[in-house]
């Protein structure tokens, strides 16, 4: 009688531990997406001369006309930006000397010029990077201009001079050199009608050397790429870090026609208007079943969720081609029904019953465990490589780009190594069952052997 106690205590601690093994996911993920508007660029090589050729694996947004990406390697921060335009614009302003307005004071016009410009940079509550290219000489041909949201210019030679007593180009401003960028000493000597540049190039040093920036067009489209370190060791460049843009906003100018007054222009705050995602996503993969994907987060803001349910069986039989998953869940199913018959020869006294399910209990047991201990690696590969394309199929989550993904313990707390597990202790409750049926049988032959 006590044996029949033990056996069917056994056998019900095997249904239960195989009913948890298929209730309990296998793995349970945690994934944090952001949507940036930035590419981790690290396997890339960027050279900056002009073209896109090698921004072939990097996203690009359109932002006031303007197709732009933003990247970053392990060293260094880079942008590229292509727009149209029918010609290149690199008109400078210019001073017309009209008259004299006494012996020594002349009087001058002002004529607007009409560059192509293009200015990005980074922003936070605190600091900014401006960078600035103009397709006229106001700016090195192989250094963008830098300076911040205020105008403000880096320190060092900047990469032009501007022609005028003052601060401006305007505000009654005259010019202070002629043609030749030679000091004017005698304004009454130049004759009415000279036309004198209202910018000089000069060579720039130190900070104003950052950002290498090079540019071409092919007579329908501006391609522009910077580059810059991300710790350039200055104190007016910051070390942005685009891995994590929390605070951080992208601005942008662009101008096909500027008239070249002054250095100051309009930066558009993207990010303002088109934030990233802050998404947390949580699936729960099941050896039998559906795999649950329950996503919350914020949209531009807005909070969302979504739930998605994926036919475990046949997703993973679309790319996993050792098929783990699908393989497991037919011999456990094997393996319950065989343990239910199991204990229930036992039970009702059927000795050979019981020997031939608790055998064949042993071999499900013993295959598991063989298939999950071979598989158990590509298996774990594979579902990290292939976890982020189920995501993309949920609502709000088909845009994202990037994310992190961390496989949590799961499955009694025995992640991935559940199966080998599992089987262990239902190929020792075989076992088990296997050896009471033996001794029963033996020991009721050596019983009847003395009567």
């Amino acid at each position: 009688m006590k044996y029949k106690i033990a056996a069917t205590a056994l056998t019900y601690i095997a249904i239960i531990g195989m009913l948890m093994f298929i209730t309990t996911p296998i793995a349970t993920t945690e994934v944090e997406y952001r949507y940036y508007w930035t590419n981790d660029l690290s396997d890339n090589t960027i050279v900056i001369n002009g073209y896109l050729n090698d921004w072939s694996d990097a996203s690009f947004e359109t932002y006031i006309g303007v197709n732009i990406s933003i990247g970053y390697d392990d060293t260094n921060i880079y942008v590229a930006a292509l727009w149209a335009d029918n010609a290149v614009n690199d008109q400078l302003s210019m001073w017309n000397k009209t008259g004299m307005i006494d012996e020594d004071e002349a009087a001058w016009g002002f004529i607007d010029g009409s560059d192509d410009v293009l200015a990005v940079g980074f922003v936070n509550e605190d600091d900014s990077d401006i960078w600035v290219w103009t397709a006229s000489n106001r700016t090195d041909g192989s250094h963008a201009y830098e300076m911040n949201i205020t105008s403000h210019p880096d320190s060092g030679n900047l990469p032009f001079v501007m022609n005028s007593n003052g601060t401006t180009l305007t505000d009654s401003a005259i010019p202070i050199y002629n043609s030749t960028f030679q000091t004017i000493t005698d304004y009454s000597v130049i004759p009415n009608g000279t036309m004198i540049n209202a910018w000089f190039s000069q060579t720039p040093n130190g900070s104003q050397t950052d950002v290498n920036v090079a540019h071409s067009y092919d007579g329908t489209y501006h391609i522009v790429e910077f580059k810059r370190a991300i710790d350039t060791g200055n104190e007016d460049d910051v070390a942005w870090d685009l891995s994590d843009l929390t605070g951080i906003h992208f601005v942008l100018s662009s101008s096909s026609n500027n008239d070249a007054e002054d250095m100051d222009f309009y930066m558009a705050p993207i990010a303002q208007t088109r934030e990233w995602y802050e998404i947390t996503v949580i699936t729960n993969v099941h050896v039998l079943g559906d795999a649950k994907i329950y996503s919350t987060g914020t949209n531009n803001g807005t909070s969302v969720t979504g739930m998605r349910k994926i036919d475990s069986v046949n997703w993973r039989l679309l790319e996993d081609p050792l098929a783990f998953p699908t393989i497991v869940s037919f011999l456990i199913i094997i393996g319950l029904f065989t343990t239910v018959l199991a204990g229930i020869f036992f039970i009702a006294g059927k000795k050979i019953g019981m020997i031939i399910a608790a055998a064949a209990i042993g071999l499900v047991s013993g295959a598991v465990m063989l298939i999950g201990g071979i598989m158990y690696q590509s298996w774990t590969v594979w579902y990290s490589d292939n976890i982020f394309l189920l995501f993309e199929e949920i609502e709000f989550l088909d845009s994202l780009e990037y994310g992190s993904i961390t496989l949590m313990n799961s499955g009694l707390g025995l992640g991935f190594y559940t199966p080998i597990i599992c089987g262990g202790i239902i190929a020792a409750t075989a076992g088990t069952l296997l050896g009471l049926s033996l001794y029963g049988i033996f020991s009721k032959k050596k019983i009847k052997q003395k009567e």
